[in-house]
């Protein structure tokens, strides 16, 4: 499970990488990324899954819940100091795991905060 001092909750931060951050959009969801000079901790996520996808909340629920572990696996590899936002797409129902999975990591590859 991701710790609570690793979630993006407060409304402030929100608005922060909706207003400044760099949208890299995929198939199944958007990935916000805003880099905060003057931080050297961890990254830290945000995952929005709204009504927009799903009116049962068993599905949103679950949805969250797998990109919540996408990110506590992955969080070794994803360079310290940014802000990440994480909205998921209709698309995204329907898909499994590892497709979640392969797309994160390319996202998080195109936006330059994997390390090498």
């Amino acid at each position: 499970m991701v710790l609570q001092k690793d979630n993006i909750k407060l409304k402030k931060e929100f608005d922060l990488v909706y207003r400044k951050g760099k949208n890299l959009s995929g198939r199944f969801f958007i990935l916000r990324v805003f880099f905060q000079k003057d931080s050297q901790e961890k990254t830290r996520f945000g995952v929005v899954v709204s009504l927009k996808v799903s009116n049962k909340a068993v599905v949103r629920n679950r949805k969250r819940r797998q990109l919540k572990e996408i990110i506590r696996l992955s969080q070794k590899r994803i360079n310290p100091g940014y802000l990440c936002l994480i909205t998921a797409k209709k698309e995204i129902v329907d898909i499994e795991y590892d497709d979640l999975n392969k797309e994160f990591i390319y996202l998080c590859k195109k936006a330059g905060i994997l390390k090498q």
